[in-house]
């Protein structure tokens, strides 16, 4: 991305009067491939998932509010992992993000850099069920390796990256998240 910074001054001869502007201009070129290649850290990652087990959480808790007026039970924990299974694994599969990836600028890729198959997103998701029902304790593997690799995404092959800013606001207008 190229920024561009003009500044300068401007004096108009009425009273003296000086005017200081300063122009910015982003061009809006191919990002380089170091911005291809960062690794999403783990709080950029947190971010997101927290987004999406909030907008899942609201939408099976109220969804048990509304069954619970026609004396049905549904049991929401499980009910939350569940969905947050396949929402991810179909998010993933079909756009390589979810809504919380997708606002936090991040996405997921296979090592190579092709898209995420069904394969590597249903095993994706699976493993990061696994870990939520562990406390998320496998989630702290990302804090402390360089390649911000979990276990979920070495076994399953992805990387996550962070977009650039460039590419992000490029993105942003064009590509909506996969729900």
């Amino acid at each position: 991305m190229d920024i561009v910074l003009f500044t300068g001054r401007f004096a108009c001869g009425i009273m003296g009067l000086s005017l200081r502007y300063r122009f910015v201009i982003l061009s809006m070129t191919e990002p380089s491939k170091q911005s291809r290649t960062r690794p999403a850290g783990f709080w950029l990652r947190l971010y997101a998932t927290l987004i999406d087990l909030t907008t899942i959480t609201s939408v099976v808790v109220l969804a048990a509010d509304i069954s619970a007026s026609f004396e049905f039970y549904i049991p929401q924990e499980v009910t939350i992992l569940i969905f947050y299974t396949l929402y991810s694994a179909a998010s993933l599969a079909c756009g390589g993000r979810t809504l919380g990836k997708w606002i936090c600028g991040i996405k997921v890729n296979r090592c190579n850099g092709n898209s995420v198959g069904t394969a590597a997103s249903v095993i994706r998701a699976l493993v990061v069920a696994i870990s939520l029902c562990l406390v998320g304790l496998p989630f702290l593997f990302v804090a402390f390796r360089r390649q911000k690799r979990g276990f979920h995404d070495l076994l399953s092959g992805t990387t996550l990256r962070d977009m650039s800013v460039q590419e992000w606001i490029c993105h942003l207008g064009r590509s909506s998240p996969a729900i």
